[in-house]
């Protein structure tokens, strides 16, 4: 091998390392890219996070209210009951009170 064939080896393998630091160079500023954009995607992450725990504060204060709203729906439902037990009886003193008025 002479001299000028090693120069010729020692340019391609120059222009090679060349192209590998541009390779190189290129991935960093990609991965720079990617960071960027996970970056703002984590803080709309964390944006939605918050409302979420906003979201989900005021579904348990529903959840409550829904609760004693039960509550309520089940002492009104006696208390039906019992007025409508009243009103059979009522019916039934009317209905005898009539019987005894018709009979006179």
């Amino acid at each position: 091998m002479g001299r000028t064939d090693i120069e010729k080896d020692v340019r391609r393998l120059r222009h090679d390392v060349d192209d590998v630091y541009d390779i190189v160079d290129r991935i960093a500023e990609t991965q720079q890219e990617h960071g960027e954009v996970l970056k703002r995607h984590d803080e709309r992450l964390d944006s939605i996070d918050g409302r979420l725990d906003g979201i989900d504060g005021r579904l348990n204060e529903h959840g409550g209210l829904l609760a004693e709203h039960s509550v309520l729906l089940a002492e009104h439902s006696v208390l039906l009951a019992e007025q409508g037990v009243l009103l059979a009886e009522h019916s039934s003193k009317l209905d005898r009170i009539l019987e005894i008025l018709e009979a006179r």
